[in-house]
């Protein structure tokens, strides 16, 4: 009995600096040899497990046989935790974890709302870099597989409801977007434009101030001998209509002369016409021979309206004003003299040349506007 007590050998382990110290049986009883899978034994799937001669974590030698997809990532029981509670898998969380960045964090930098997945912190970092808020990287998503084209797409100098309209008119990428850009078209249906008349070509329409809409109603003219420059200085005049400016164009008459020959009353071809004869804007005759603009409507409508102040004992006025080029509005009021408060007014719009645009009047059931200087007269005057 006394030999065998005596050969029993005591429960000992060896400390960091070499001491041995007996071992309670308790603790012996927890930290027996365990016998591991394969997976557990390679350093990939315990990681930082204690040397033998230390003391052994169980309960880490557990979470590894268990979740060897988060201790092969350098995580523990602890530190996953906050990871796996915010949904975010191994793989996403070792790149945030090892640069540094709490669980918190990543999962502000979900691809897409309503819980997508998380971002690599290697695209999340490339958004930082540039500004670009989570919310801001979420809304650009769809708009490039990778996060370099999103990035790209969203420092364009454009608007974001316009990168598909860009992306529809043929161009696939951020780079080709900013090509176009640098040659003065800001507009995705310019592309179109650009692609249908040629770079060079496009680039002289715009650099002239014309738009690609307004290029493609007065291209035609170009075959007639004019020039771009010709076209677009016309074009810029203010709020000329297209017949308007296509007959201004045509008649060759010098752009600084046209304005001078409008307001005496001249229309494109009665201008050139002066023009042969060794007249400008300035020696050619009035038009309007004291009237607020020329022509047989306005007299007519004026002598009706004389007529009718005559007969009534009312007094008439006219006034006219400028509205645009080529456009003249004439206001006429017909007072009665015994009654000053009553007072019909008849408004008309009028061509530079007299024409007769349209007019109406603040007459009871008679108050909408008429296209025609006879159709005015008939509601009116019944002529």
């Amino acid at each position: 009995m006394g030999d065998s007590h005596h050969h029993r050998r005591e429960h000992v382990r060896r400390t960091r600096s070499g001491d041995v110290v007996p071992v309670r049986d308790a603790q012996v009883k927890n930290r027996g040899r365990a016998t591991l899978p394969n997976s557990a034994r390679r350093p990939d799937g315990l990681m930082d497990l204690a040397a033998p001669e230390e003391d052994v974590d169980v309960d880490h030698i557990v979470f590894a046989f268990e979740h060897p997809e988060w201790t092969s990532k350098g995580f523990t029981r602890e530190s996953h935790r906050p990871w796996k509670e915010e949904g975010i898998p191994p793989e996403i969380a070792e790149g945030w974890h090892n640069a540094g960045y709490p669980a918190e964090e990543a999962t502000r930098w979900r691809a897409m709302y309503d819980n997508g997945d998380v971002l690599p912190v290697t695209d999340a970092e490339k958004y930082m870099a540039e500004g670009i808020t989570p919310a801001d990287a979420r809304d650009h998503h769809r708009l490039g597989e990778t996060a370099e084209e999103r990035i790209a797409w969203m420092l364009l100098p454009v608007r974001r409801h316009d990168i598909s309209s860009w992306k529809n008119a043929g161009c696939e990428t951020a780079a080709e977007v900013q090509q176009y850009l640098d040659l003065g078209f800001t507009r995705p249906q310019e592309v179109i434009f650009v692609q249908r008349f040629g770079e060079s070509e496009a680039r002289e329409w715009f650099s002239a101030g014309v738009d690609a809409h307004t290029a493609t109603r007065f291209r035609s003219l170009l075959r007639e001998g004019f020039t771009v420059t010709d076209i677009a200085a016309v074009i810029r005049m203010d709020r000329m209509d297209d017949e308007s400016q296509m007959a201004w164009i045509r008649s060759r008459v010098p752009v600084d002369q046209i304005e001078g020959f409008s307001l005496k009353g001249y229309g494109p071809r009665a201008a050139a016409s002066q023009i042969r004869k060794g007249e400008t804007a300035d020696t050619a005759p009035d038009l309007h021979r004291g009237e607020p603009v020329p022509g047989k409507a306005w007299r007519e409508l004026k002598t009706s309206f004389e007529k009718l102040a005559s007969a009534e004992n009312c007094t008439m006025n006219v006034a006219s004003e400028r509205r645009r080029w080529d456009r003249r509005s004439v206001t006429v009021t017909i007072t009665n003299n015994s009654d000053p408060s009553d007072t019909r007014t008849f408004k008309f719009v009028f061509s530079d040349t007299g024409r007769f645009l349209q007019g109406k009047s603040d007459i009871k059931r008679k108050t909408r506007t008429v296209p025609s200087k006879a159709a005015f007269m008939r509601l009116h005057f019944g002529e």
